[in-house]
C-alpha cells in the first residue's frame, strides 16, 4: 500500500472524528446555572458493590457538597442572584442480597437503596418594587 494513501486515510479519519465531536459538543446542553441534581463524583453505578458470594451486603454512601459564587451574578429561577451559596447532603443506605440461584451464568441479586437528601440555597436577588430595585437575601431548604 502506498504511504501517501495511508496518510490520507488517517487524516480523513481524524478529520471525521473531529467533525463528529464538534457537532456533538455544539448540541450539548446544561442545567440552569450549573444547579443540576448530580454532584460530580458523588454517586456511582454500584457495579462494584455486589457481594462476591451469595449473601447480604449493606453499605452507606454519604455525600456533602458545599459551593458558593461571589463576584458575578448567576441566573437562577428566572432571577439574577448575587453572593450565592449552596449546601447539599445526601445519605443513602444500600441493601443487596445475592441469592444462590443462577440465571444465565450469573447469580440473581436484588437490591434496595433508601436515600435521604437535604439541600439549602441562598443568595441576594434583585426585585423590582414600587420604590425601584431592591436587593433581598432569599433562600430555600428542601429535604426528603
Amino acid at each position: 500500500m502506498n504511504p501517501m494513501d495511508t496518510l490520507l486515510k488517517h487524516r480523513t479519519a481524524v478529520s471525521l472524528a473531529l467533525a463528529v465531536g464538534a457537532a456533538c459538543a455544539a448540541s450539548a446542553l446544561a442545567e440552569e446555572a450549573g444547579s443540576g441534581h448530580y454532584a460530580p463524583g458523588g454517586m456511582a453505578s454500584f457495579i462494584d458493590a455486589l457481594p462476591a458470594r451469595p449473601g447480604l451486603a449493606v453499605a452507606n454512601y454519604f455525600m456533602y457538597y458545599d459551593a458558593g459564587a461571589s463576584g458575578r451574578p448567576l441566573p437562577f429561577g428566572g432571577l439574577n442572584t448575587f453572593d450565592s451559596h449552596a449546601q447539599a447532603y445526601s445519605d443513602s443506605v444500600l441493601v443487596l442480597y445475592k441469592t444462590p440461584l443462577e440465571l444465565l451464568g450469573g447469580n440473581y441479586s436484588a437490591g434496595l437503596v433508601l436515600p435521604y437528601v437535604w439541600r439549602e440555597v441562598d443568595g441576594y436577588v434583585t426585585v423590582m418594587g414600587q420604590g425601584g430595585a431592591l436587593q433581598v437575601r432569599m433562600g430555600d431548604t428542601a429535604n426528603g
